[in-house]
Parts: structure tokens; C-alpha cells; sequence
């Protein structure tokens, strides 16, 4: 089965140039366990979840079932409009 999660956080990760400890202080958690989530092994809580789609810039949903690389990486940015995130 494939880990989409996993996939789409080490590929977003890797865009930002930065390590798993330096994701890891970002979203408040152990270097250890962001190599579980990219493995697979482990799944992130919610509040963990929100906040690397926020840091990445991408929905939750994105972040949980799409794959990431066939989104443009100069995509238009979302829009905030009477505080709801569009496209």
C-alpha cells in the first residue's frame, strides 16, 4: 500500500531544504518520529497535521490524500476570503 502521507511530508519537507530535526522543532515533535511519519510507521496527530499543512502551504486534505509531487510547485496561493481558505 502506498504511504501517501509519508511520501508528501519528506517530498514538502525536501522542498524547504529542511532536515527531519528541522521539521521536527517547527511542528514540535522528535526527529524520530518525523522519519516514522515519512516511513510510515507512525501517523501524526491532528494538531501536528494542521500545522505542517499550514507551515507547507497546503490543505489537509492535500497533505493526506494527494500526491504532492503533481501539484505545481508555483502554483497560485490560496486566496483568504472572510477567513475561509479557497483555491
Amino acid at each position: 500500500m502506498e504511504n501517501i502521507l509519508g511520501s508528501n511530508i519528506k517530498n514538502l519537507r525536501r522542498r524547504k531544504g529542511l532536515t527531519q530535526d528541522q521539521l521536527a522543532d517547527k511542528i514540535g515533535v522528535n526527529r524520530a518520529m518525523i522519519g516514522s511519519y515519512e516511513e510510515g510507521r507512525a501517523t501524526p496527530k491532528l494538531s501536528a497535521l494542521s500545522t505542517m499543512a499550514h507551515y507547507f502551504g497546503v490543505t489537509l486534505d492535500e497533505l493526506v490524500n494527494t500526491n504532492v509531487t503533481m501539484l505545481a510547485e508555483n502554483e497560485p496561493a490560496k486566496t483568504d476570503v472572510t477567513g475561509k481558505n479557497l483555491r
